[in-house]
């Protein structure tokens, strides 16, 4: 019974998050980096959201309408991965620091990343897509 809510709540978050997320992309809204150098999107609830990858791991972190880190204490959240073989998987996020650690082999390589996080009794939800490398980091900005 618990799996099945859990489902349906996810499915909720997706729905209301995908809707969401057409209205404030139509509108072009872009973010700069986050304070943890990751990329940041607009999330459910006037929050805002940071992934980061680092040394192979996949890091979340809940940021408030103005981009600073919120307190994590008593915040819960999971990630539905999805990969560009059409495989996917739920990962509960493990707290790290100030933010939240996927702990899945492969969570670096996801097509789409979508983000619920249990928060004050709310349930922001936010998707994020992989970023493309910087010229700087695939080390070919220089002439061949």
């Amino acid at each position: 019974m618990k799996k099945i809510i859990s489902i349906s709540l996810l499915f909720f978050a997706m729905l209301m998050s995908s809707q969401i997320f057409a209205q404030h992309n139509a509108k072009g809204h872009a973010h700069a980096a986050g304070p943890h150098g990751g990329s940041v999107e607009s999330a459910t609830e006037g929050y805002h959201s940071e992934v980061v990858a680092k040394d192979a791991k996949l890091y979340f972190y809940l940021l408030d309408a103005n981009g600073k880190t919120t307190i994590s204490k008593g915040v819960t959240g999971e990630v539905l991965l999805q990969f560009a073989d059409g495989t996917t998987k739920t990962v509960a996020l493990t707290s790290s620091g100030d933010g939240f650690l996927a702990k899945e082999p492969k969570a670096t390589t996801f097509a789409n990343a979508i983000v619920t996080f249990q928060t004050g009794g709310k349930t922001v939800s936010v998707k994020f897509k992989p970023q493309p490398p910087t010229k700087a980091a695939d080390n070919h900005n220089h002439q061949h």
